[in-house]
């Protein structure tokens, strides 16, 4: 039976949810209408004025995972535990207009029986940004490339328990990121007035290497990028209403925010695969998407959808999701649901439904977040999910 999952394990998950959130909320004295700025752990100014703040972020979950498909038997399920991300976060002003960021991370410790010793600290994102003016801002390191909405968004800020990884399959990057340089800025104002009717951001990547990416892609065959060519990738957001001006995208605003949004974003680099004739191609990629904020009387209403075409050295094919999330401000809780298709070339789509409940104690500097992942075919392994953040 698909829904035979650990119960044991789903129910004491529950339970504990149920009745632990509202007790530490009333100990708490949360005020979810004021928006909670994170404090840093330490903020330090030297005498010439430049600042560096320390900040950190934990997230640990508890899951029970479906083992993979064989016909004719029922399925199993594991329970796991790990810690999912554990970033210290170093970011601040040399002097002004110049900024910098480093973030370290060290991920999925016990995941899968992984030892400590299976996992080490490594830097994520590292860049120096430069603020010419609102219209440009230029960002030099290791960036979280400007593809799609969802891949451009803080791991803090997010709408379900985690990124829709099914969805996104770029290639060539250190977690989603490359090193490279990134221009970016805020167009003409929307319909209310606000700056930011055009959002761009785009950059030129270093990609797929000459001699780098000699996985089992490209194992034993010449390196395809022979002439170096180096990866382009940007995006296009257009905001009718509000817009955003942070670095990272937020999927999860948590606030009163009026946002109607369209966007699409490429990522391109020539000789960046194989063809199937092992001869080298470009790789090109694309995604459209739509963000969604509304609210709805003392709530908030948020919505993402976003359809991806791939062609790259580690997946051909097209993705999708779209995914919606009810804030009830009055009780903290946000009930969120999902759906994600997977249709790699030449294998079997892959299809799954998520229902998941959000409680926040401190917004995002502390919460809880539940998720069922539902895999609608047979051979699509299900997954429940719960997840306790705190960042400061």
């Amino acid at each position: 039976m698909r829904f035979n999952t650990n119960k044991k394990f789903v129910a004491a998950s529950a339970a504990a949810f149920i009745a632990f959130a509202p007790a530490m909320a009333q100990d708490a004295g949360v005020a979810p209408e004021k928006p909670v700025e994170p404090p840093a752990v330490s903020k330090f100014t030297t005498k010439s004025g430049s600042t560096m703040e320390i900040h950190y972020l934990l997230q640990t979950q508890a899951y029970s995972a479906e083992s993979a498909y064989v016909a004719d038997k029922d399925s199993t399920y594991s329970t796991d535990f790990k810690i999912r991300r554990n970033r210290f976060i170093f970011m601040g002003d040399v002097m002004k207009n110049i900024a910098y960021f480093v973030e370290t991370d060290d991920l999925n410790i016990g995941s899968s029986g992984n030892s400590n010793a299976a996992n080490k600290t490594f830097v994520q994102d590292a860049y120096i940004d430069f603020t010419i003016a609102d219209e440009l801002k230029i960002a030099s390191g290791m960036i979280l490339l400007p593809f799609a909405h969802h891949s451009r968004t803080s791991a803090i800020r997010l709408l379900g328990l985690d990124y829709n990884v099914d969805a996104v399959k770029l290639a060539a990057t250190n977690v989603w990121r490359d090193t490279g340089i990134e221009a970016r800025g805020l167009l003409f104002n929307t319909f209310t007035g606000k700056k930011g009717l055009l959002d761009y951001r785009a950059g030129v990547f270093q990609g797929v290497d000459k001699s780098l990416d000699t996985d089992t892609a490209t194992a034993g065959v010449q390196n395809s990028n022979t002439g170096d060519s180096p990866r382009f990738t940007g995006r296009l957001m257009l905001n009718f209403l509000d817009s955003e001006k942070t670095f990272y995208y937020s999927n999860n605003p948590l606030k009163n925010m009026h946002q109607f949004s369209i966007g699409g974003g490429v990522d391109y680099q020539h000789n960046g695969m194989w063809n199937d004739n092992n001869k080298p191609a470009d790789a090109m990629s694309w995604v459209t998407d739509l963000v969604v904020n509304q609210a709805v009387g003392e709530n908030h209403l948020t919505m993402h959808a976003a359809y991806f075409q791939y062609k790259n050295y580690t997946y051909t094919g097209t993705t999708m999701f779209a995914e919606l999330g009810f804030l009830v401000r009055s009780i903290n809780l946000q009930p969120v649901v999902k759906y994600i298709e997977d249709n790699a070339n030449n294998s079997a789509a892959k299809q799954y439904i998520s229902g998941g409940l959000n409680y926040f104690f401190m917004e995002h500097n502390a919460n809880i977040k539940t998720e069922y992942k539902y895999g609608i075919n047979k051979a699509d392994q299900s997954l429940f999910t719960i997840q306790a953040q705190t960042f400061i």
